[in-house]
């Protein structure tokens, strides 16, 4: 389990810390969710998706549509989030597919709302 893209529509930082405690349910029913910790948060979000196994079309989770050269770009924001698993999982291959659930600290409603009014603004005045 190296590092995972987690679609988010608020700066994820601000959502969990590196350290945090996580759990990564694969895809497979016949593996068993692993214990992890957040090890790296990107700064910025993604501008275009290496890995196709993650988009919607191929039963992934994130948007994305083609640019030139058939790249993939997110529709929404998406951040790489890099996980260390707690012990060594048999069955666990390197690039596994499935749901991270990271322990994070809920933002107050105010925030969100004054979050979500500036950048309002801030489209609208073109930046």
């Amino acid at each position: 389990m190296q590092s995972k893209n987690v679609p988010a529509s608020e700066p994820i930082q601000d959502c969990f810390k590196i350290g945090a405690a996580a759990t990564f349910y694969p895809d497979s029913p016949f593996l068993v969710p692993v214990p992890a910790h957040v090890t790296a948060i990107s700064a910025a979000s993604l501008p275009e998706l290496s890995s196709p196994e993650l988009t919607s079309a191929n039963g992934g989770h994130v948007q994305v549509h083609k640019i030139q050269d058939a790249r993939l770009q997110p529709d929404h924001a998406t951040y790489r989030v890099s996980l260390h698993p707690d012990f060594a999982s048999p069955g666990l291959s390197q690039r596994s597919t499935g749901v991270a659930c990271i322990q994070g600290r809920p933002l107050s409603t105010l925030l969100r709302i004054y979050r979500k009014t500036i950048a309002l603004f801030m489209g609208e005045a073109g930046f």
